[in-house]
């Protein structure tokens, strides 16, 4: 019943059923990673990190746990566990697409590795050539190196394919503005910024006209 709400992403609804198989189940995996991920999209990350910790002590190499792990780091900025999670998780699947984007991402977001962020995100799009998450990576990655012809290519079509993404349109916002297409952008910015709830970042954006 709590992964049933869980994937209605009714995470709130969710968090009692799936807290109570986790008690009731405490080595079970599926249990606790679920529980760790309904959590996670509550914002208790804390405590969702601390049934990914016991779920890994049951399987170390479950690639959903490491996953998971590996964003709460992410938005953590704890850099070193992200790489020490993600390198893990690629030692059990060089080729899982979704660990390949998401170490992919987390990397071009710092401006490190660019080279091999780019590797991991084309790897893991030849495995998922439509997947709008993958293609906003690799056009990120793409603007973080300067190449913005090239991040309009991959983050416009990554747009076209999920167009209430907040994220993406805002990375589109971002590209524009380096293209010297000011008033795209800012249009960009507000679109995006009318989906997400009170994102600072963006609200700059849009008042000070700059990235």
């Amino acid at each position: 019943l709590g992964l049933s709400l869980a994937q209605e992403d009714n995470h709130k609804k969710a968090e009692p059923y799936l807290e109570k198989a986790a008690k009731i189940n405490p080595n079970d995996i599926f249990a606790l990673s679920a529980y760790a991920f309904t959590l996670n999209s509550l914002d208790k990350q804390d405590e969702a990190l601390s049934y990914l910790k016991k779920a890994a002590k049951v399987d170390p190499n479950d690639l959903q746990v490491l996953t998971i792990m590996g964003s709460i780091y992410d938005a953590q900025k704890d850099w070193d566990k992200v790489e020490e999670t993600y390198e893990r998780a690629l030692n059990v699947d060089s080729e899982n697409p979704l660990v390949l984007n998401n170490y992919a991402y987390s990397l071009a977001s710092r401006g490190k590795e660019l080279e091999r962020a780019l590797d991991m995100v084309t790897r893991a799009l030849e495995m998922d050539p439509e997947n709008p998450s993958y293609l906003d990576t690799k056009g990120w990655v793409y603007f973080k190196m300067g190449e913005y012809e090239e991040a309009k290519e991959y983050i416009e079509l990554a747009n076209e394919l999920d167009e209430g993404n907040a994220e993406i349109m805002e990375h589109l916002g971002d590209i524009y503005f380096k293209l010297d297409n000011k008033e795209k952008a800012i249009a960009l910015w507000k679109k995006a910024s009318s989906l997400v709830d009170d994102n600072q970042e963006i609200i700059n954006k849009i008042e000070k006209g700059l990235l």
